[in-house]
């Protein structure tokens, strides 16, 4: 048992000076494992991260939300970094790797002519949004998947009855979103290619634009996207590809190249042309796909050895399992709990690394048929609470994928 977390300490002082405690929801202690969670990193460096008492982790959890693809503090992107602040970052002039990288965008995605940058996923998010509706002159959204926290997609939580706000994506509050917005943000299905002809067929007139993750937790049925793209064309709606959390974890560039930031400042621009070159010259797309089968297979072999019912989806580098049976929850809270006694931070997602190699496989699912064994025999036993030092973790919102 740990004796010493000033991270969890620290976070208790956290939730009374910031709302939620955390800038970003999927961060939440809560989220993994309330009371014990680290909370905070001093330090991170390739697949390991540092909490404030000095303990070492082998991060085989979300890996910054799934921004770091090449692993924390890559030495590559931090050169050009350290570089670009001894140069300076912002001045009165604009930095030259602005155009430097739309040059490379632009170069990696054929189908595009001009690039606009965003600080933040859900920023971008609105910026494409706002763009379709200017451009056609319409209101109506239809989506599937998760695209943040913004007005416009939260507008999907709102009712015409107040009292039935939120019930479309639970946890997801759309309080202090303007009423005036109900019905401009329809949900479809992933792959459920009728749901959206029925949205098109009824507000096509309307319809500024489909918005939609590409892929995410399974991969399109055929005729899906063929079937997506044809539907916008016909109703003169701008198709909008949402790749933000898969970003380059199939090929350098993005998914829709295999399936069909920051403003003004240097660094932003600096450090995702590093990103770029690395992840093509070393074929880091591979490497994430390689490690990520071997965690599921590791998985479903482990679950299977423990006599655990599990399911294993998503994507190879953007993995998640879920165990099946009563308190499952609390199942799911003892794996974070037992896996970060073992060194580990871990949950139920796995977003690979470039900086994640074999032999940390080798250590997380040695230790992974350990836990899963312990969990396994107390769930056949009923008794999966006694293994449990805190409370059971949260659950997140919903996606519609």
């Amino acid at each position: 048992m740990i004796a010493v977390n000033r991270g969890a300490e620290l976070y208790a002082r956290a939730r009374r000076r910031i709302p939620g405690g955390t800038q970003l929801l999927s961060k939440r202690p809560e989220m993994f494992l309330p009371e014990q969670w680290p909370s905070y990193f001093s330090r991170a460096a390739g697949a390991f991260v540092w909490d404030l008492d000095g303990r070492q982790y082998l991060d085989m959890s979300h890996n910054a939300i799934g921004a770091n693809v090449l692993g924390a503090a890559d030495p590559d992107v931090d050169a050009a970094v350290v570089n670009a602040i001894r140069d300076g970052i912002a001045a009165t002039l604009n930095a030259p790797e602005e155009l430097e990288l739309a040059d490379l965008l632009c170069e990696l995605h054929p189908w595009a002519q001009m690039v606009r940058y965003a600080r933040t996923g859900g920023e971008a998010m609105a910026i494409a949004v706002r763009i379709a509706r200017a451009r056609t002159r319409r209101d109506v959204i239809a989506f599937c998947g998760y695209h943040g926290w913004h007005d416009w997609y939260l507008a999907a939580n709102l009712a015409e009855e107040q009292a039935l706000d939120g019930h479309l994506l639970p946890g997801l509050s759309p309080v202090g979103v303007p009423r005036g917005l109900t019905g401009t943000a329809l949900p479809f299905r992933y792959n459920q290619l009728d749901e959206l002809e029925a949205i098109v067929a009824k507000h096509g007139p309307n319809l500024a634009a489909i918005v939609m993750e590409p892929t995410r937790d399974t991969p399109p049925a055929d005729g899906f996207l063929a079937g997506a793209k044809r539907l916008a064309r016909e109703a003169g709606a701008v198709l909008v590809f949402d790749e933000i959390t898969a970003g380059m974890r199939l090929t350098t560039g993005g998914a829709h190249l295999i399936l069909g930031t920051y403003w003004t400042d240097r660094i932003g621009p600096v450090a995702a042309l590093a990103t770029i070159r690395k992840h093509k010259r070393e074929h880091v797309a591979a490497h994430l796909q390689r490690i990520g089968v071997r965690v599921q297979q590791g998985w479903r072999d482990e679950g299977a050895r423990a006599g655990l019912p599990i399911h294993v989806g998503g994507m190879a580098p953007l993995s998640h399992f879920h165990l099946d049976g009563p308190d499952v929850q609390a199942a799911h809270t003892a794996f974070t709990q037992l896996m970060l006694d073992r060194g580990f931070l871990a949950g139920k997602g796995f977003y690979v690394t470039y900086a994640h190699h074999d032999e940390h496989v080798d250590q997380y699912l040695a230790a992974v048929r350990d836990v899963f064994g312990s969990i396994g025999d107390a769930m056949r036993s009923g008794r999966i609470g006694t293994l449990l030092r805190g409370p059971v973790a949260h659950s997140g919102f919903a996606r519609l994928t």
